[in-house]
């Protein structure tokens, strides 16, 4: 209750149909509430010269999980019982692990909640078996390393000094290898979304608000629309190597000069957001925590989801 509705402003607003579907990343129970600024998704990022070493072909990248696990199997390298280089680097722990996991989730047909976000399903069969996919490329194949966890977006990042052969990225950890490691940046490449039921993953977009409270909503309205202007956006997301939310700037120059960027654009035709109610903070933390569980071996993954959906059922009961 504390966020003014933007319909009235949009509908006013000429260029409003240049975001397309990117408003709705603030759409909750039938109104709008956020311009977008600037998205992100998450990709698969992987090292070509790595994939022509092991027999692969980079210009065919994993579109199933089979291929995946295949590939990583065949990536990986080991030495003295001892993994050197990753053939799948995974986040192991906090929001970007159930980032992952989410992925996996939506294309094995599953899904967070029931349709009207009073029940947690993600400990459905599709759930479990998604996270079973999951931590099976560390206790099953050993193809990802657990002793450690260095973000992609450290410099430089694994990636570029050889530790891992594949990622899921999002633009900015990319831009990360790009500017500290051009040479090994002309090696990777980016691939669209794998399929098992569906073709999906996690795609999400920042943007400003205005405040219900606020004594200046005319004021506010003209800066939102300064800030979210083609020509600013288009500075504002080439600095940051971040996605455009207008259609217009699908084609701009930082854009149409990074190969891999422009998949990122491509890919934004199977993203899926994060559900927007008022709870799914606290919803992600508990997810979070009982996905490490099972990333460590704590518990299983179906004992993981279903502790953590007991919880979360309280929260959304409450609600």
């Amino acid at each position: 209750g504390r966020l003014e509705p933007l319909d009235s402003y949009l509908a006013s607003w000429p260029e409003t149909g240049d975001f397309g579907a990117t408003l709705n990343s603030g759409f909750y129970k039938g109104k709008r509430y956020l311009v977008p600024m600037f998205g992100a998704g998450r990709l698969l990022a992987y090292r070509a010269d790595f994939f022509r070493e092991a027999g692969l072909d980079p210009a065919k990248p994993p579109t199933t999980w089979e291929e995946l696990r295949a590939a990583a199997k065949a990536l990986a390298i080991k030495k003295d019982g001892r993994l050197v280089r990753e053939g799948l680097d995974l986040p192991i722990s906090g929001i970007d692990a159930q980032q992952i996991w989410a992925g996996f989730l939506w294309q094995n047909g599953g899904d967070f909640f029931n349709k009207d976000f009073t029940k947690a399903t993600f400990n459905s069969s599709e759930g479990v078996a998604a996270l079973e996919f999951l931590v099976g490329f560390i206790h099953k194949d050993g193809v990802t390393d657990t002793r450690y966890e260095v973000g992609q977006s450290t410099a430089p990042p694994p990636m570029a000094l050889g530790k891992t052969a594949m990622f899921f990225a999002v633009p900015e950890e990319l831009n990360q290898i790009k500017t500290y490691s051009p040479d090994v940046y002309k090696e990777i490449r980016v691939a669209l979304p794998m399929k098992r039921k569906a073709q999906v993953t996690l795609y999400s977009f920042s943007g400003l608000f205005l405040s219900k409270d606020s004594k200046y909503k005319t004021q506010a309205w003209e800066a939102i629309k300064f800030f979210a202007s083609k020509n600013s956006l288009a500075k504002i997301n080439a600095s940051m190597g971040t996605l455009p939310p207008r259609k217009s700037l699908a084609n701009a120059d930082f854009i149409a000069s990074d190969p891999n960027i422009k998949v990122f654009v491509e890919g934004m035709q199977y993203g899926k957001s994060n559900p927007n109610i008022p709870t799914w903070v606290k919803c992600r933390d508990i997810l979070s925590r009982y996905i490490e569980k099972a990333i460590f071996g704590q518990l299983s993954p179906k004992e993981a989801l279903d502790q953590a959906a007991a919880e979360v059922n309280k929260i959304l009961a409450e609600q």
